[in-house]
Formats: C-alpha cells, structure tokens, sequence
C-alpha cells in the first residue's frame, strides 16, 4: 500500500518555463500506478456481473481509444522538461492503469489501437481492434457500429489521460443514460475524458474540431441539431503536462486506500 501525504499549499508554488516538478518522481508515478491498478494481492479482480443504471455491466461495450506506447509520438506536451523517452515511460503506465482497471468493471472492453501489432497490446489478453483511417470522429464512428452490430446496449468510450479518473466517474455516467441518450465527461481544457451512448448516435462525432477548445461545445451543437439529449459529468481534468501530473497527486491517495 502506497499512501502519498501532500501539504495543502503544494499547489500554489509556480513553475518557472523550463523548470522540471523536482517533487514529482517518474518511478514513483509508476508505482502508484501500479497499485492503482492491482489489487492487495497483486492480481487483477474482475468484478463480475453487476446493474448499471438500467443494464448490465457486460452490455455496456467499454472502448479505449489508444496509442501504442512510442518514444517521440505519444505525451510531446510533456516533452520539456521530460525526455520523449520519459514521457513514453508515463504514457505507457497511464494507459495500461486505464485498460487494467477498467476491463475489471466492463467485461466487454476492446482496445482500439493505432497500430494492432505491437507487442504493448497483447500483454492485456483483451480484443485488439483497429481504430482505422480518418480523424478522431471516422474512428469512434466505426467502432460505435461495430460495437452496436454486436449486441451492445451502450457504449462507453475512454482515452488513456485520465487514469486518475474515479470508478464512480464511470458507473455515473452509464447510470445517466437511463434519462439522456449520450454523456460525455467535460475536461477543462474544452474536451472531454468519456463519452457514453446507448444507441450509435454517431452525428456526436461529425463536425468537430478535435484536438481543440472546442470539442465539447461542438459536440453540444450537435446533439441540439441532432435532437440527441446529452447529459453532463461534473468538470475533471486531463493529464497532459507536468503540471497536471503534479496536480493529480492528492487523488492517488484516496484511490488506493479503496483498494486495500
């Protein structure tokens, strides 16, 4: 068990440009998160069946929306102060804290990777499938058919930077669908860390500027043209930046505590 105490002001000290969080360690970001992915005993516990809202956990078809873990292609905002080959490491134990606890609460997860064949992917012993050509929006549409042509009753879509991210944050907005048609996770950087649907309104994902300030309004637009209610989460955060890795630390230690 791992327990991280921090001082109530740690927040408020600046960073100056180029200077690297001398309080945040790589190795131990690594090991929190794997004890935020492992149990006591050291292995994964599936949660089994369980009621979500008004389906079943095994329904809800849980996509994660990844990249394979590149020097020099994956967290480059991170990149200074950390090397790229930092910044893999981080993005790496980022995405396999999100596939590993999550898998343990949806039955049904796919991993949807940019490129199937590589060696990260197999470790999980999930389905690997591929997010395909086009932008974001072409991806999700494909795997939101897909997902529905085989028998899903919702889909829930995550992405890798938000593994700080609460189970409850997850049952919610499942829950949700029993009044709205979508929910989406808002972030603040103007985009969100989920969105779950329980039938493919996939015009949710035409028209949007991703990578933007402007994903989650646009996607409001969209659901208002498109006559889809859409609930909202409380306001999160991603990890994209240092600062932001520093600023997640207070959260690990209640999460971990959890898992004892």
């Amino acid at each position: 068990m791992l327990i991280l105490i921090m001082p109530m002001d740690w927040h408020k000290k600046p960073l100056n440009k180029g200077e690297r969080l001398a309080s945040f360690d790589i190795d131990e970001f690594l090991l929190i998160l794997n004890a935020m992915r492992m149990s006591k005993s050291g292995r994964k516990q599936p949660l089994g069946k369980y009621r979500v809202g008004d389906v079943m956990n095994d329904s809800v078809h849980l996509i994660v929306m990844c990249k394979a873990p590149v020097s020099g292609f994956v967290k480059t905002r991170l990149s200074p102060p950390y090397s790229a080959d930092e910044a893999a490491a981080i993005y790496r134990a980022m995405a396999e804290t999100v596939i590993s606890r999550n898998s343990t609460m949806f039955s049904n997860t796919w991993i949807a990777a940019d490129d199937t064949t590589h060696p990260f992917f197999k470790r999980f012993n999930l389905p690997i499938v591929d997010q395909g050509e086009g932008d974001l929006g072409n991806r999700m549409t494909r795997l939101t058919s897909k997902a529905f042509a085989e028998g899903a009753a919702a889909v829930l879509f995550v992405g890798t930077d938000s593994p700080h991210m609460p189970e409850s944050r997850l049952t919610r907005a499942v829950e949700m669908l029993g009044s709205f048609d979508a929910v989406v996770g808002p972030v603040e950087d103007g985009g969100y860390d989920l969105i779950t649907m329980n039938g493919a309104y996939t015009d949710l994902f035409r028209e949007i500027q991703w990578s933007s300030g402007l994903v989650l309004d646009q996607t409001l637009q969209r659901a208002n043209a498109s006559g889809i209610s859409i609930g909202q989460l409380d306001v999160s955060f991603d990890l994209d930046t240092a600062e932001s890795l520093e600023r997640a630390k207070p959260l690990w230690s209640p999460m971990l505590q959890a898992r004892k």
